[in-house]
């Protein structure tokens, strides 16, 4: 991805598919208007930034982002320079390796963050999530099925899937759903976040309109960002399961009826240990 203009978290999920492993099938798994449960993490732009000195000129800046970024394509998610300095680097989760490199590489010139963690020398402590509120089951007739791309995925790295929506029932159904969709992973056996996408997403409108018993696929994005409180940017090697929220976005306009709805069959993701840097 170029660096560019910061990524600020945003919530593009619409219709509730949320996925806990061994939670109860009535349990709802989250509220349509506090979705997904982001915080904004230690990142906060320019503000409070420490300033080098002298000051980086805007030829300078521009030097140093072309150059980590033609370094390290894989590894910065994005950045932005600030006037004067520093430049903003925000790295993929997990490269506290290549934070401690750049750090003593450019020094007061680099304000890092890895993943929705800030880097002072040493790993930072993530955000907290927290929990998924519980909100109303309305499936009605139309039925959700959320399939994963994998089965495991590397800490700090992506994963994706779909969501297939299914009319069951005998009139048309329509929802403005948004995609993709972004899933939470979740502690097993309960409703608590702790791993979230951290990357920038360019989301699309998407009217679903579906004929009895005809079904549309969504795309969905989810990430191993980590977001438990804990120490270090990427979530811990373990068992997780996954949530993915599906709403009508316009569910919120007055006289609109929301539709909300989850699939109740466990699915769950196994993060494992990521291969350090070759």
């Amino acid at each position: 991805m170029a660096i560019g203009a910061p990524v600020r978290l945003v919530a593009l999920c619409t219709v509730l598919v949320g996925v806990l492993i061994g939670a109860p099938v009535a349990t709802p798994a989250s509220a349509a208007g506090n979705y997904p449960p982001v915080p904004r993490g230690s990142y906060t732009g320019c503000v409070g930034l420490k300033r080098p000195s002298p000051p980086l000129t805007a030829a300078q800046m521009a030097h140093i982002e072309q150059k980590i970024l033609a370094q390290h394509p894989g590894d910065v998610d994005s950045g932005a320079p600030c006037p004067g300095g520093p430049v903003i680097v925000k790295l993929v989760p997990g490269r506290e390796w290549l934070a401690r490199q750049l750090q003593g590489q450019f020094g007061s010139e680099l304000a890092i963050f890895v993943g929705l963690t800030a880097w002072h020398g040493r790993p930072g402590k993530s955000p907290v999530c927290g929990t998924l509120p519980v909100v109303p089951d309305r499936r009605d007739n139309v039925a959700l099925s959320l399939h994963l791309d994998t089965t495991t995925v590397s800490s700090g790295s992506n994963f994706t899937g779909t969501v297939a929506l299914i009319n069951k029932g005998p009139r048309p159904f329509e929802a403005d759903i948004g995609q993709p969709l972004l899933a939470m992973l979740v502690k097993v056996g309960s409703n608590r976040v702790v791993g979230i996408f951290s990357g920038g997403t360019a989301g699309t409108g998407l009217r679903v309109r579906l004929a009895p018993r005809r079904s549309e696929t969504i795309r969905v994005r989810g990430g191993t960002a980590r977001c438990d409180g804990g120490t270090g940017s990427a979530l811990p090697p373990g068992l997780y399961g996954v949530t993915v929220l599906v709403r009508d976005e316009n569910a919120s306009l007055p006289g609109e009826v929301p539709f909300s709805a989850y699939v109740s069959p466990a699915h769950p993701l196994r993060v494992v240990t990521a291969k350090g840097p070759s």
